[in-house]
């Protein structure tokens, strides 16, 4: 469900995520495939486009190469209002090391398990570590105020519009969708102050 949300949530600000879809997944697919001792179910699982030619990385560097300096903006956005972990970039080698984000199923904080809503309200208001070695002051000042902008202009119908794409099949409560849309709408005003803020005086 998180890999879902915050793909979708990145499209929406401009994030650079993988586009991402909805795969039906025959059993002759998942028949010897198993987790946890359980065999894997046929149904609807989360897919997201290959990207051939990549270096794959769990920490921020080439932030100067070819348009990083904006798509990191972004990126930090999404981050920030997704309480973002367990970071793991692609670098597009045929393209300048293009950076982009994937693997987003512990992000909401649920490195050591499943949040719960007393768990998000708790980070609801509270600053979010940005992540290691991410240098604000080389991002595109632009990209930074665009980012907030788009962040602070998610609405309730978009946010409605990303929890209602999560398939039925997968049991997610509603009640769970509810929080998680308010958690990241009553979250928006500080990453976007945040992101203003690390453009500072600069023009």
């Amino acid at each position: 469900m998180h890999e879902l949300v915050v793909g979708r949530l990145g499209t929406r600000i401009a994030a650079p995520v993988r586009p991402t879809a909805l795969v039906e997944v025959d059993e002759a697919l998942v028949c010897d495939q198993h987790v946890d001792g359980s065999r894997l179910p046929a149904g609807v699982y989360f897919g997201s486009e290959l990207l051939p030619d990549v270096e794959e990385h769990t920490e921020i560097t080439r932030v100067g190469r070819d348009g990083n300096a904006t798509r990191f903006a972004f990126y930090l956005a999404l981050w920030d209002l997704c309480l973002g972990s367990d970071l793991q970039l692609l670098y597009h080698l045929a393209e300048h090391d293009q950076v982009w984000s994937i693997d987003h199923g512990l992000w909401f904080d649920s490195l050591e398990g499943d949040w719960t809503p007393s768990h998000l309200a708790g980070r609801a208001d509270q600053p979010w570590p940005w992540p290691q070695n991410i240098d604000a002051a080389a991002l595109n000042t632009e990209a930074l105020r665009t980012a907030a902008n788009l962040v602070e202009g998610l609405s309730c119908a978009n946010l409605g519009e990303v929890m209602g794409q999560v398939p039925l099949e997968w049991g997610v409560a509603d009640e769970a969708l509810h929080t998680l849309a308010k958690f990241v709408h009553g979250r928006r005003a500080l990453v976007a102050q945040r992101l203003r803020d690390a453009v500072g005086d600069r023009p």
